[in-house]
Order: C-alpha cells, then structure tokens, then sequence
C-alpha cells in the first residue's frame, strides 16, 4: 500500500460519495486530510468517520472567495498541501434547445468554475511547497456525448480541458494535474440512475465487464495518479468506467423524456 505519511491532501465534496471514498483512501494511507462540502452536518459525520488525522471547513466551491479560504485553512491547519482531489459537481439533465439559464447556470459554476477557482489556490499553495499533484473528477460525459444532457457533457469537457492546460503551465512548478472520468458508479448524486432500471440497464449492457462502479474504484485510481508512482504522468483523461465508453455514450434518453 502507498504511503503518504506526511502528506497533506485536500478533497472537495468529500463528506460524500466519490469525494468521501477519496478521503478515505488518503487517509488510510497516512495522509492528513481537509474535506469541503456545502453542509455542516454531513462534515462532521465524516470526519467522525475518517478519524483524527482529518478535519473539515465548509465551502461552497463555486464561490472564488470560498475556495480561497478552504485552501488557506489546509494550509494553516497542516502547514502545507501535497494532493487535491477535486470531485466537486452537479448534474442537469434538458432538451438542449430547451434548457434555461436557471440550470446551465447552476452546472456551469460548479463544474468548470469551480473547479478552476480549486486548481488556481491548490496551484499556488503546491508551487510555495515546491510541487504537487491534482486530480479533477469528470466524467464519461466529456468524452462521448450524453443525449439530453448538453450542458453536463461541455462542462465535464472544459474540465478535461483545463486540466491539460493547468498540466502544461504547472510542470514548471513540479505539480502534476490529470482527470478521471468514472463512468455509472453508485453514490447519492447517482442513486438515481444507478437504481432505475431503464438506466441501469444501459450501462450494464455498453460494460464488457457488466458492472456498475463503485466509489472506492475511483479512489484507488485518484491515490495512483497523485502518488510517486504515476510522476511521469500528467495532462491526462483516464476513463474509470468498466469499458462503457467502448461501445459509445449511454443514451437516457427513454429515462428523462416523457411518454409519447
């Protein structure tokens, strides 16, 4: 097993899900570990359950000034950052000639700036501790198009995309940056899919390995790609979805349209 003794991590959305099962795996590993998360309670029962190398600070991670004061509060609590994991997003699901500002909005700041504004204070906290390396959550849905799902799908990709560009410009600063795309893996923001048949079923039959993915899959690739043993790996999009993106995107449109 990796060991980040010493090592100082920071997770966004890790009370939860794919963040949670991040946090985890750091701290398993020996890691000091901050998660964020918009809700007070679903913090402290983390850290509950994470133990007593972790610690929390409430953010709203499409808020510049938020995310400014998360990073900041990492540093003054374990005096440095090391790793980021930032699986902060949201999903929205319209027609795309349809689909009002009220939702493109809400998806936008999350995923792209959000997770921008997370990049920018984890860049420059790592350059002051003489490098790093960042892992941003997407999606399948930046690599294969999602019917009904347009403004999730190019949010996802400008994350792919920022994260190559940040992979480019911080090398110099010794931080590393790449992505993982999962696929269908079961958590609260995905019960819905994972659980409905119509969708499930989708997923189960574009897998050759007829599986649905689990958290600590995710985890277990976000702890290779920031430990030692992926230095030479950077600028990088690794699909974690049992092979889904093989035969193409999951089409849902059966799931969100309505009868007739």
């Amino acid at each position: 097993m990796t060991d980040f003794t010493g090592k100082v991590a920071f997770v966004s959305a890790g009370a939860t899900g794919i963040g949670l099962a991040c946090a985890q795996a750091l701290a398993s590993r020996g890691a000091k570990v901050m998660i964020c998360a918009r809700r007070e309670k679903t913090l402290q029962d983390a850290v509950a359950q994470l133990g007593s190398n972790t610690s929390y600070v409430v953010c709203d991670i499409g808020r510049r000034a938020d995310v400014d004061a998360a990073i900041a509060a990492t540093v003054e609590k374990f005096g440095k950052l090391d790793f980021a994991v930032n699986s902060a997003g949201v999903g929205v699901a319209g027609g795309i000639l349809d689909l009002p500002d009220e939702q493109i909005d809400p998806c936008f700041q999350t995923n792209i700036y959000g997770t921008l504004y997370a990049v920018q204070a984890q860049g420059r906290a790592m350059r002051d501790n003489g490098g790093g390396s960042i892992v941003n959550i997407t999606s399948i849905a930046a690599r294969v198009p999602h019917p009904l799902m347009s403004a999730y799908c190019m949010a996802k990709a400008a994350v792919d995309m920022l994260t190559a560009t940040a992979a480019e410009e911080l090398g110099a600063c010794n931080i590393r940056v790449n992505a993982i795309q999962p696929g269908l893996v079961e958590t609260p923001m995905t019960e819905f899919l994972a659980q409905t048949p119509v969708s499930r079923d989708v997923y189960l039959r574009l897998s050759p390995l007829k599986s649905i993915g689990r958290p600590a899959d995710i985890a277990e690739t976000a702890v290779f790609l920031l430990s030692d043993e992926a230095r030479f790996i950077t600028g990088q999009a690794i699909a974690v979805d049992g092979g889904v993106t093989l035969r193409g995107g999951p089409d849902l449109r059966p799931l969100f349209e309505p009868p007739g």
